[in-house]
């Protein structure tokens, strides 16, 4: 019950659920996560680290980068985020981020 708890509480922040709504798009780095959600880095590496603690997201390292990606392992996540992808299809905003993330070009964005 412990687990259910800490990953729904992590799950009803509106930036939180905007960060893993836009990761069932793709795994992102920080960088590009910043950029197509229009969010200052410290802001998504804040609720990255907590998401990542709850056990909602998972890192993976490619070079210099640290893509993090949805916990596909964990079927209560993979469910959940299923549930809120399929509610945020109507949401402009969802919709908006998912689209710019999908385009996201992290050695152009990281370049910078």
């Amino acid at each position: 019950m412990d687990e259910t708890i800490r990953i729904l509480k992590a799950l009803s922040d509106p930036t939180r659920l905007r960060i893993v709504l836009a990761l069932s798009a793709k795994p992102c780095c920080v960088c590009e996560l910043s950029s197509a959600l229009e969010l200052p880095q410290p802001t998504v590496s804040r609720c990255l680290r907590i998401l990542r603690d709850a056990g909602v997201v998972v890192t993976t390292r490619f070079g210099r980068w640290i893509d993090y990606g949805i916990n596909r392992d964990n079927e209560f996540v993979a469910s959940a985020v299923e549930a809120a992808a399929k509610v945020a299809k109507k949401d402009a905003t969802s919709l908006a981020d998912k689209k710019r993330i999908r385009t996201a070009d992290r050695e152009t964005i990281c370049a910078k």
